[in-house]
């Protein structure tokens, strides 16, 4: 029986997933997709995934000026035989912007983004003589 798609739901998984991911208790892999992730566990996979907003022209104004379609994030739960269980989808400003956390630290984690970061961030520091 599918799980109830909610916002209780979804917070409660993301508080879940940074909790685990805290305590090195989940790991994070890439996908053939840019912009997903998933962490495969003993009972089934999650899959995170960022979808990039849509723009469409307006006429009389600028061409990138209002979204067809928002930017969100959604959790893909699968079951061990690779069933997808629900799809939770962001809603809201606040829910956005804790999903958005999600995806940023998968991210940093994954591509191992905080040592690239650190040298671009001493080499300017030494350019600037600081």
């Amino acid at each position: 029986m599918p799980i109830e798609s909610d916002s209780n739901k979804l917070n409660e998984l993301i508080d879940l997933l940074s909790e685990a991911m805290d305590a090195n208790r989940v790991e994070w892999e890439e996908t053939p997709d840019e912009n997903e992730f998933r962490t495969v566990l003993n009972t089934g996979m999650i899959r995170l995934r960022h979808h990039i907003p849509i723009y469409a022209p307006i006429s009389g104004q600028a061409y990138f000026s209002q979204p067809m379609i928002p930017e969100s994030y959604s959790l893909t739960i699968m079951d061990k035989k690779n069933q997808m269980i629900d799809e939770l989808r962001s809603e809201g400003k606040e829910q956005n912007a804790r999903m958005a956390s999600l995806w940023k630290k998968v991210r940093r984690i994954i591509l191992d983004l905080d040592p690239s970061y650190n040298s671009l961030l001493g080499e300017l520091r030494q350019l600037a003589g600081k």
